[in-house]
This record gives structure tokens, sequence and C-alpha cells, in this order.
């Protein structure tokens, strides 16, 4: 005694041409990772009033100041910089000559704060945590992932 079904292969055409055409243009969970793939943009605002949970997100902002971790001289032992290599940004093109971070700007973290220019503005790819900053705990730790310019 068993179970079968009669399909009519014309009747199913019409699907599998819709799956063959809207499949791929879905996004995977592979494609959403992807370090260049900028989604939703988050404010400065809603970054640095911690509305956005630590992980992945995405913004954009201009450079207002660029901090160099200054090296430190051979034979001596010394403190960690107190926002190590970073960058601020904000949504208003202006520069930061103090070195304080006013309350519209946002801290980024970065490996290579020569990469950015001062007054240019960039889409971020960050990772949000809520790892304080070693030497000033008045910051979280924000990484950048991935930066692109915006044309001008």
């Amino acid at each position: 005694m068993g179970f079968s079904i009669k399909i009519d292969r014309i009747k199913l055409a019409p699907f599998f041409f819709l799956l063959a055409v809207l499949l791929p243009s879905c996004k995977t969970g592979e494609l959403q990772d992807d370090k260049t793939d900028f989604g939703r943009l988050r404010t400065i605002r809603e970054i640095r009033d911690r509305r956005v949970k630590p992980g992945i997100h995405s913004t954009s902002g201009f450079v207002t100041g660029i901090y160099h971790c200054p090296p430190c001289p051979a034979g001596f032992s010394c403190e960690p910089c107190r926002r190590g290599n970073s960058i601020t940004i904000a949504e208003e093109n202006k520069t930061n000559e103090s070195g304080r971070i006013t309350g519209d700007e946002l801290l980024l973290s970065t490996d290579d704060p020569n990469s950015f220019e001062k007054g240019r503005k960039y889409l971020f790819r960050i990772e949000v945590t809520d790892e304080k900053l070693t030497n000033d705990p008045e910051f979280r730790l924000i990484r950048i992932i991935h930066h692109q310019p915006v044309n001008k």
C-alpha cells in the first residue's frame, strides 16, 4: 500500500521559473556579513547614545580629528596610549584641534589613522562593543572594520 502524488510538470513550471529568478537576488547571511555591505546607516547620535546593541553596524561622517599614539622610545616602558590610534567623526564637516571630543562626535579605533583625511566624509562599517577604552573609560571601544570615502 503505497502513497503517490501525480504532479503535473507544466503547472509547476512557473513556480520553478520564479524560484530560479528570485533566489539568486536574495541576500544570504554570507552576503550580509560582507564588510563592504554598508546596509542601514546608523546616526552618530544613535551610536554615541548607546541606542544600538553591540555588534556590526554602519554609519557615515566627516573626519574631525586624527589621533596617533606616540611611539615608545627604545628602552622605556610606556603606558598604553589614552585613546589609541583613532579618529573622531561628526555628521557636520568641522575640525577639532582641541583633542576634546564634543557631544556630536564619535571616537573610532583604527589600526591606520594615516588612511584618513581630516574634513573628508566616509562610510564606515564598525564593530560596536561594550568594552571600555583602557585608559579612557568614558568611551566604549568602537573598531573600524572597513571604510570608504564618499565622493566629493
